[in-house]
């Protein structure tokens, strides 16, 4: 199954149990805290130091 243009080449592709997806971790849980501590660093960098932190 073709799933995008971006997997259509992919190994996985011919492996009807697989998905593949860019978005499949995003929701985890783990990814929402990373991207709360990222959005709090942005927040005090601008704050204290002037600018937006890229990590």
């Amino acid at each position: 199954m073709r799933h995008s243009v971006v997997f259509a080449d992919h190994a996985f592709d011919d492996l009807g149990d697989v998905t593949l997806t860019p978005r499949g971790a995003y929701d985890a849980a783990e990814s929402v805290v990373e991207l709360r501590q990222k959005a709090a660093r942005n927040v005090r960098q601008t704050v204290v130091g002037g600018g937006r932190t890229t990590s």
